[in-house]
């Protein structure tokens, strides 16, 4: 059996290796989270970089297109009209 001072040491040991425990935790999720924070950041900037290029690679395919078909609605629009 435990005296009242072996005891409390072993509850002090016990009690110092929470906290410890406890520290190397908190850095390690502190850390983990850093990270992911900055990885995110760095896929949302390259995706919304991505995402701008398609879009004007879109615009630049349909302009032609867009272009020729206004042309010749406005070419049956005056043929009609004469």
């Amino acid at each position: 059996m435990h005296t009242d001072t072996a005891l409390s040491s072993l509850r002090d040991t016990r009690n110092a290796a929470l906290v410890a425990a406890e520290k190397i935790r908190a850095a390690a999720v502190r850390d983990a989270n850093i990270e992911y924070g900055e990885t995110v950041a760095k896929l949302r900037e390259r995706f919304e970089g991505d995402i701008a290029d398609a879009a004007a690679q879109r615009i630049a395919a349909v302009t032609p297109a867009m272009r020729a078909y206004n042309a010749r609605v406005i070419a049956a629009e005056q043929a009609f009209r004469h």
